[in-house]
């Protein structure tokens, strides 16, 4: 009920600003698209938030190609930095959006797309990067790629370490299970439990006191304990 009655407001902020001529009225529409989309997919309403994902995506192409001059500055940042951030807003949630409905080939065409994007607009060593390569890996993980994913999984980490992210950073912490999870399917045990050993010395040098939770819900990490003893 809670999300419903965000996105009304949300298409209540779309119809104040469609028919605005100034070059951040697009901006605010495509905003409000994208998020709407977001909204739909987190409930489950997949095709709904497909459509607003992609409508999101033309809109951001549209203002590309419109005539109007990346440079503009608004109260912090050129427009053509929101640009860039609303393309990567709409490609990781479409990449997520299709790897929930199964649709893996297209998944990874988006996570794709999302991972170039991050990668020349933010650089390597940015929190983008490493949330696009999240998706990425997640999406050969469920093709059953996991050489691949690992390798991912490995440049995530690194990406975290040289950006000074926290120990118990949220896509931190998944990587690590990922890569956890990928051993256990494989059944290389031991591998799983360093990976696991990792996770903890993380959590415990954020001084996160949840730590313990975190571990004990991961159904994969209570089968390592149970195969390696």
């Amino acid at each position: 009920d809670e999300a419903i009655a965000v996105m009304a407001q949300v298409t209540a902020a779309i119809d104040r600003v469609k028919y605005r001529t100034s070059p951040w009225a697009g901006v605010q529409v495509g905003v409000a698209t994208i998020f709407h989309g977001q909204l739909l997919t987190t409930i489950g309403r997949y095709d709904e938030a497909e459509a607003k994902l992609r409508e999101g995506l033309a809109m951001v192409h549209r203002l590309r190609n419109s005539g109007i001059d990346p440079n503009v500055v608004g109260r912090r940042f050129r427009i053509g930095t929101i640009w860039a951030q609303m393309e990567y807003i709409a490609l990781t949630g479409l990449a997520r959006n299709l790897l929930r409905q199964n649709r893996l080939g297209e998944a990874e065409v988006a996570a794709r797309a999302a991972v170039a994007g991050a990668l020349t607009r933010f650089g390597r060593y940015s929190p983008y990067t490493a949330q696009a390569l999240t998706g990425m890996a997640r999406t050969l993980i469920q093709q059953g790629r996991f050489d691949e994913a690992r390798r991912l999984g490995t440049a995530i980490l690194e990406i975290f370490d040289r950006i000074g992210a926290r120990p118990d950073a949220v896509l931190r912490t998944h990587t690590r299970s990922d890569l956890a999870a990928i051993d256990v399917v494989r059944g290389r045990w031991d591998a799983a439990a360093r990976t696991f050993d990792a996770l903890q010395a993380d959590l415990r040098a954020a001084g996160s006191a949840a730590f313990g939770d975190t571990l004990r819900g991961d159904a994969n990490y209570l089968l390592t304990l149970i195969k390696t003893g």
